[in-house]
């Protein structure tokens, strides 16, 4: 009995101490599991010297990070770094520099232990004056704006038009970015972006990372300047842009284009399933607006007649932002005066449908009308009477 006693005592007491140490450990110095891409680590080198300066900067990552820069022997100690916030600069007030060429790699404190995360940062002089990687030597100003999600497709930025998160923007210091570009950056949340340590100079702006099969808003749309799309819609580029004080209006808009559609047909042989050659042609549908999303329509927007084995497709329709926080809705209807219907023209379900299109779901192809003939019952339904003839 002693024996199990003090064998329990022990697993109990071994547990408790475990779990105080558990207590009074950090195990990150942010609340999140792992330090983030975001938090990047720029350099510039002092013309003319062997001097780099040396700035760290977290966009938009939530916490306190603590970061440090290690080659060999040497250390330098960034600091804690809050969302938003930057240590160092690449101007004359910089207060991180070095000599000391080579690779330095990115370490976050995780617990008692600093541990390499997220890559390295490598300091050259031959590279940085082959690329023209200097310094500021004068007054610098904040380059950057925006990337939105452009529902109507009219290249402005409207009230209630959100940012698109994770757009790849690369700085190059020249005017068409034909040089190997010096910072990017990567749009937050909100689809917001920001270059600070600009000197007056003409440069250019590349957007990568844009998803595949969407596209970029009409350029220079409208009067105000502020509210445009600024990209070349083939190229993702902003060129020869004269930077000489902060300019915080260089946009993107980009946008998906939807389509509806499917087909009108006569289920001749009543099996509720199309079988070829039961496509009804030149039948008139209509696209309407559906601004309330309540699946009654509203404005026409378009009228198509269907083609050969009755399919009908509406195209290049405005689509709402990813994550279906705000679809653009339609309701399409099918004609049921139509004179081609012919005996075809007794409706089989609903004669108009409602949907929504957004940039995760732009195409719906299952919008079909089906009718049967008015005549009667399908044949394989028909109920035939026995013909009795009497003879006096």
């Amino acid at each position: 009995m002693n024996k199990r006693f003090w064998s329990l005592l022990l697993v109990l007491s071994v547990a408790a101490m475990i779990a105080i140490a558990a207590s009074a450990t950090t195990i990150y110095s942010s609340p999140e599991h792992t330090p983030h891409p975001k938090l990047t680590v720029e350099s510039c080198l002092v013309e003319g010297t062997d001097v780099f300066r040396i700035k760290a900067v977290n966009w938009d990552v939530p916490g306190q990070w603590r970061l440090k820069l290690h080659h060999g022997t040497d250390v330098i100690t960034i600091g804690y770094l809050a969302a938003g916030e930057e240590i160092g600069s690449l101007d004359a007030s910089a207060t991180i520099t070095t000599t000391t060429e080579g690779t330095w790699k990115k370490q976050f404190l995780e617990g008692d232990e600093w541990v390499n995360r997220h890559g390295a940062h490598s300091l050259s002089v031959e590279e940085y004056t082959l690329n023209g990687w200097f310094c500021p030597s004068g007054p610098t100003c904040s380059l950057g704006d925006r990337v939105w999600y452009d529902t109507d497709q009219d290249g402005i930025q409207d009230d209630g038009e959100p940012g698109v998160q994770g757009i790849t923007v690369q700085f190059h210091d020249d005017p068409t970015c034909s040089t190997t570009f010096a910072y990017s950056r990567t749009t937050n949340l909100n689809g917001r972006y920001l270059f600070t340590d600009v000197t007056t100079s003409t440069v250019c702006l590349q957007f990568l990372d844009i998803p595949d099969g969407w596209q970029i808003s009409l350029q220079d749309q409208g009067s105000d300047e502020t509210l445009d799309s600024d990209a070349d819609p083939v190229s993702a580029r902003i060129e020869n842009i004269y930077v000489q004080a902060d300019d915080l209006d260089e946009d993107l808009g980009l946008s998906v284009d939807g389509s509806i559609g499917d087909r009108v047909w006569c289920d001749y042989d009543g099996n509720s399933v199309y079988d070829p050659g039961e496509g009804l042609d030149n039948i008139t549908i209509s696209l309407f607006e559906d601004s309330n999303c309540d699946r009654y329509g509203g404005e026409v927007l378009a009228t198509v007649e269907t083609g050969s084995e009755g399919y009908y497709a509406f195209k290049d329709l405005n689509t709402g932002p990813p994550g279906a926080t705000d679809e653009v809705c339609y309701v399409v209807a099918v004609d049921t005066t139509d004179a081609d219907l012919g005996t075809c023209s007794q409706p089989v379900g609903a004669v108009s449908l409602g949907t929504t299109l957004t940039a995760d779901e732009f195409d719906n192809d299952a919008m079909d009308f089906s009718f049967r003939e008015q005549s009667g019952m399908p044949e394989p339904f028909r109920t035939y009477c026995p013909l009795v003839i009497t003879v006096p």
